[in-house]
């Protein structure tokens, strides 16, 4: 049997065996790539293959990597890895992270799993400790890739001489206590793991492969018929995956006015407020009583805006300009912005327009912190409503009796290291 006629029977064979899948895995387009060693998809469910790669496999580990194949892009993976990667232990970690979190989906499903892959059951810490199930692929990447950046920093303590630490993925010592195990290191796959392209892949063409409408449009079909573990208890990322392909196409602008019109609704007549500082219109001088004048109340707004190392220039550009743009139609005279990364680096007390702000910042990120500190004023200085802008990618502040909006610019469930509390308003302006 030749490779090409392997592959084909693999994918119906994973038909059969995930039929929830079906829809995507018949999309898979095969392509020939000689001498890659290595079998995987790219973003587009093109599956680059070596032949001699190919006919070494049983058609068990064969149907297992065109799943997996299948299961990172429908993960979103790819997307998450291009804002994540950013250098070797990153990529690693990001490796780790990945199959942690696919193979809850297979093994959600009940789906073969080959021997010595890197599952919750099988990885193991430096300490030898495991990781929880049911997390996000953001929350196990940020275990591994502090267990690796310790056991790099003890490899340059230790020197280049004996004893060397451990990597977080291979075997436990027999005395810890833990059963053994053997955590195979990462496979060579395609770009649809982690958006990394491939020296191997073909360049995109034009209406080439799987779009992202279309893997959209499949993907809210799987979360209609996928089975009931895969969508409760399979996978943290399925649920996060799902949500943002069948969220409401509502333009972020929308959102954000109605959240602040939500927080702001004993101001939105403006005539309900009675000032005796100034006389009425229909003030009478033979009148035996004074009659007040009615104001527009002006609500306080603070903006609060991520300055840290991960907001790039187009993350504050769309998250103020959303804002400014939301905000015209409160007619305010003035806001103040605060701009910091791990602590506020600059607090600009009256900006008549958010584009003349200044930002500070680039170091870590801790928007809660910030925040917190922004709050723990005295009561005749604190604002009415507190708009935080950032990336997602920080601590979240307590909850305090000032309403409180998160405006966040970048996609839904690519950037949450800390899971937001369920009181937090979050609107997404990616």
């Amino acid at each position: 049997m030749d490779s090409r006629t392997k592959i084909t029977l693999a994918i119906r064979q994973s038909c059969r065996d995930w039929p929830w899948l079906a829809t995507l895995l018949l999309r898979i387009r095969p392509v020939e790539k000689s001498g890659i060693g290595t079998a995987g998809c790219d973003e587009r469910l093109k599956f680059y293959y070596d032949p001699e790669h190919v006919d070494d496999l049983s058609m068990d580990d064969l149907c297992y990597i065109i799943k997996k194949s299948i299961t990172h892009p429908v993960l979103r993976h790819s997307s998450r890895g291009k804002w994540i990667i950013n250098d070797s232990n990153s990529q690693e970690a990001f490796t780790i992270a990945s199959d942690l979190s696919a193979h809850q989906m297979f093994s959600a499903d009940n789906q073969y799993i080959p021997d010595g892959c890197t599952t919750i059951e099988t990885f193991r810490m430096k300490d030898g400790s495991k990781l929880p199930s049911g997390l996000c692929l953001e929350e196990y990447f940020s275990f591994v890739l502090q267990d690796l950046d310790e056991e790099e920093s003890d490899d340059e303590d230790e020197g280049q001489g004996e004893g060397h630490g451990e990597s977080p993925s291979t075997t436990v010592p027999h005395d810890s206590g833990v059963p053994e195990t053997s955590n195979c290191p990462p496979r060579n796959e395609g770009s649809s793991q982690d958006g990394q392209s491939r020296e191997w892949e073909d360049e995109p063409e034009v209406d080439d492969g799987v779009s992202d409408d279309e893997l959209d449009r499949v993907i809210k079909h799987l979360a209609e018929t996928a089975s009931n573990s895969m969508s409760n208890t399979g996978s943290a990322d399925f649920s996060l995956s799902v949500a943002q392909s069948t969220r409401p196409k509502v333009r972020p602008e929308q959102l954000l006015r109605q959240a602040v019109a939500k927080k702001f609704n004993k101001f939105k007549r403006g005539a309900e407020q009675q000032t005796f500082r100034r006389p009425s219109r229909r003030f009478n001088p033979d009148d035996k009583f004074i009659r007040p004048s009615y104001i527009k109340p002006t609500p306080s707004v603070t903006v609060v805006v991520d300055s840290s190392a991960s907001m790039g220039s187009n993350d504050i550009s769309l998250g103020l300009g959303m804002i400014d743009l939301a905000l015209k139609g409160m007619q305010l005279g003035e806001v103040r912005v605060v701009s910091g990364d791990t602590d506020i680096k600059n607090d600009q007390k009256r900006i008549t327009r958010l584009s003349d702000v200044e930002i500070k910042g680039g170091g870590g990120t801790d928007m809660g912190k910030i925040v917190n500190k922004v709050l723990d004023q005295k009561n005749s200085d604190l604002p009415d409503l507190v708009i935080l802008v950032t990336d997602g990618g920080t601590a979240w502040p307590d909850k305090n009796k000032v309403p409180f909006i998160a405006c966040v610019t970048r996609e839904k469930g690519c950037y949450l290291w800390h899971t937001p509390p369920e009181w937090m308003p979050l609107v997404y302006v990616s």
